[in-house]
This record gives structure tokens, C-alpha cells and sequence, in this order.
């Protein structure tokens, strides 16, 4: 082989090699353009670090809430590790269980026209970046609908339980967050079967100790039921 094709082979080796490391940070820019440009956490209202605690063990998380700045290689790679894990246990971790939902929020704030899974994960990636990890807690927990029209943790507290969020106890806590993937389905008033098995599994999953029927609820006003959430 002669010195002039090696040269040209390890060119488009070369030429091949920087597309492919440039890829990731260019699908990054490309998916950030479609982000909302409104991308500011929700930090009017602090979260009483009992509910962050509790909420960060409801979503698998171990220890005191953290998040460390992601890149798209990074989240690239743990994708990919998703993906082709044979285990069917596997989950992505409370981080990023985390900033998924803190990544809805924000997509969520204008009308969406583009690739929403590229997009999505690029607003993660800025998110991780930007905020800190009780803003996005916070930014979570008080766009989180609860049924009933109880928007945000704040309202469902007082709504489900007549008192603030800083009278709520861990097992209240989880109560309120198991509503929230299907408020309609999970709503503890007018699918209280539903819910309680939800709850139950969830409370003996982190270590809670408690007995649904324990909880002291509010009794639903008459006409909650008649329609849907």
C-alpha cells in the first residue's frame, strides 16, 4: 500500500473520528433551539426538606438529593446502558428520574412543534447544568398536578389533608406522589382501591411502616366524583 492512500485512509479515518465525537454536542444545539426559552426553575416557594427527602426516596434515591452536571456523551451513554440492559429491573437512576420530570415541566410551558425526544433531552442536559437540585425539586413538585385541580404538592396538601406542606408527615408525603403518574386512575377519593395498593406498594418499597387506612384524609366534597380530574 502506498504512502499516499495510508494518508488518505488515516484522513478519513480522522475525518470520520471528529463527526462523530462533534455528533452528540450537535444534536445537544439542535434539540436546545426548540426548548422553551422560558427554562427558569420554580423557586418562589421553597420545599420543606422533609418533602425533598421524601420525595427523593420515593424515586429511588439513597442518601441526601444530589444531581451533578450532565453532557450529551454522558447522557448518551447511560442511554445506551438503558437500553441494552438484559435486566428488567434495571431503571435509570433517581437523578435522572428527577430531572425527566423537571424536563416535562419546562417543555410543557409553550405549545411543541419539533422532536420531542430530542428536544426533551437536551432540556435535561441544560437543566442538570443550570439548576441546582432543589430548584429542581421544587420546579417538580410544584408543577406536579394532583387531581381535583390541586397544581403543585403545596395545593394537594392542603386539599387532600387540610394542612401546609410543612405539617405533612414522610407517609403523607408518599401519598400525595403516588397520585401524580395518573391523577384520574391513582385518585385516593374516587379510586380509593386503586390507590391504596399503589401506596402500599410504594411505602413498603422505601421502608415506610404504616397502614393506609392510618392516613386521615379529608372527606371529598359531594361532587368530586361526577366528573373527571
Amino acid at each position: 500500500m502506498s504512502k499516499t492512500i495510508k494518508r488518505v485512509l488515516w484522513s478519513l479515518v480522522a475525518i470520520a473520528l471528529i463527526v462523530s465525537l462533534s455528533l452528540p454536542q450537535y444534536f445537544y444545539l439542535k434539540g436546545l433551539d426548540d426548548v422553551p426559552e422560558n427554562r427558569d426553575p420554580l423557586s418562589e416557594l421553597s420545599i420543606p426538606t422533609s418533602v425533598s427527602q421524601a420525595y427523593w426516596r420515593y424515586i429511588g434515591g439513597a442518601g441526601e438529593p444530589k444531581m451533578e452536571p450532565k453532557n450529551p456523551y454522558e447522557f448518551l451513554f447511560d442511554f445506551f446502558v438503558l437500553v441494552a440492559s438484559d435486566d428488567n429491573d434495571y431503571r435509570w437512576t433517581a437523578e435522572y428520574d428527577l430531572l425527566s420530570w423537571a424536563a416535562r415541566s419546562v417543555m410543557f410551558r409553550e405549545k411543541f412543534s419539533g422532536d420531542w425526544h430530542l428536544s426533551n433531552a437536551s432540556a435535561l442536559i441544560w437543566i442538570s447544568r443550570n439548576w441546582t437540585v432543589d430548584e429542581t425539586i421544587a420546579t417538580v413538585l410544584q408543577t406536579d398536578y394532583f387531581g381535583h385541580g390541586f397544581r403543585g404538592i403545596d395545593e394537594a396538601a392542603v386539599g387532600y389533608f387540610g394542612r401546609s406542606l410543612e405539617r405533612i408527615s414522610e407517609a403523607e408525603t408518599v401519598y400525595l406522589l403516588v397520585i401524580t403518574p395518573g391523577p384520574s386512575r391513582r385518585d385516593p377519593w374516587c379510586n380509593p382501591s386503586t390507590h391504596s395498593e399503589i401506596f402500599s406498594s410504594n411505602a413498603a418499597r422505601i421502608g415506610l411502616d404504616v397502614e393506609y387506612d392510618s392516613i386521615e384524609v379529608l372527606r371529598a366534597p359531594l361532587d368530586a366524583c361526577r366528573d373527571s380530574n
